[in-house]
């Protein structure tokens, strides 16, 4: 019986199941410092089995560079708001995005206001990925590889003073292969092309010594042009742009807005309670859908925003929560959800 069911297809779940989209995969770029800043927590074993340390880091991509760090007691959402405030303000340039993972931390709501107080993006990596996040990742086996690195430590002062050493040198003495064996500090404040000028110097005079040492003419290595998380392969890239950008935003699990965007793009972001999300917008209007997914059915309207900038590749079009919820409300007027009557 059941091979006769499963060659007419009939042989699968038959209970009306949520079903989850698969999450989108943070991609960001970097072309310079102070644009893209990953942060992470890790745990530090403390004196005794059962007590731990948390090291938080936030860094650059495109730099390496450690803006800051904390030894903390736990973790605690009102201490990591603290802690990017003072990273953030010793930069004296607010990144454009700050991407961490879903942890406790990086998703309250304290450190939410204070990212859009300042008008920083947030990014988050996808449930249980730690690719998304590699630039934290790396750096934290970078500093728990190095000879010195304690099995345990004595006491909080002891975690705080061996990180203030490390950090100090993983800045301003380690030589990177990824930013051309270069500091991370010289790279974030600009001092990088001119000691590649002097590289390049000094081995032009070596090479003008001693030709026979060598079978070309030698070159310092380069340094990035760009830094990524999860660069698009070209054939994604070929995809998009044959298909079109595409804005979605999302408010909680309930409201979605979505829209294609004619002959301009625009970003793609989700939403927190107060959260803004910028794009870019090509013409003077664009067409946006609103759907509210509630139980009962999927309700749409489609509204005109006439509201864009003048310069759109440099502020492009920002869209509020407030404005969201507005869609929501027309399409929860127009589309009524159908009320069952009880018998």
């Amino acid at each position: 019986m059941y091979r006769i069911a499963r060659a007419a297809g009939q042989v699968r779940e038959r209970r009306r199941q949520a079903t989850h989209p698969p999450r989108t995969r943070p991609e960001l770029l970097a072309h310079g410092p102070s644009q893209v800043w990953p942060w992470d927590i890790t745990a530090l074993k403390g004196p005794v089995k059962g007590i731990w340390y948390k090291c938080y880091v936030v860094m650059d991509i495109f730099s390496r560079y450690v803006t800051g760090w904390l030894v903390a007691a736990a973790e605690d959402a009102v201490v990591a708001k603290d802690f990017l405030g003072e990273a953030i303000t010793r930069n004296g340039i607010e990144p454009h995005t700050i991407h961490a993972d879903r942890g406790g931390a990086m998703v309250s709501k304290p450190v939410s206001e204070l990212l859009t107080d300042l008008g920083v993006l947030r990014s988050h990596s996808r449930p249980r990925t730690s690719n998304d996040n590699p630039y934290s990742e790396a750096q934290f086996k970078t500093m728990k590889y190095v000879p010195d690195f304690p099995h345990r430590f004595g006491s909080l002062e002891d975690a705080r003073a061996f990180c203030d050493a490390f950090f100090l040198a993983y800045n301003h003495e380690h030589r990177h292969s990824g930013i051309g064996l270069h500091t991370p500090a010289s790279v974030h404040f600009g001092t990088a092309e001119q000691i590649s000028a002097q590289r390049q110097t000094t081995l032009d005079r070596a090479h003008a010594a001693h030709p026979e040492r060598f079978t070309r003419r030698p070159n310092p290595p380069a340094l990035p042009q760009a830094a990524w998380i999860n660069q698009p392969t070209e054939d994604q890239q070929l995809q998009r742009e044959s298909v079109g950008a595409r804005v979605d935003i999302r408010i909680g699990s309930q409201l979605f807005v979505s829209g294609h965007a004619h002959e301009r793009q625009i970003g793609v972001g989700r939403l927190g309670e107060r959260e803004q999300v910028s794009g870019h917008a090509g013409s003077r209007e664009g067409v946006l859908e609103a759907c509210s997914l509630g139980r009962h059915a999927q309700r749409r309207a489609y509204i005109v925003i006439e509201e864009v900038l003048e310069n759109p590749q440099e502020a492009g079009m920002l869209l509020r929560a407030h404005d969201v919820r507005c869609l929501a409300d027309v399409a929860h007027r127009d589309h009524p959800p159908r009320r069952h009557r009880s018998t």
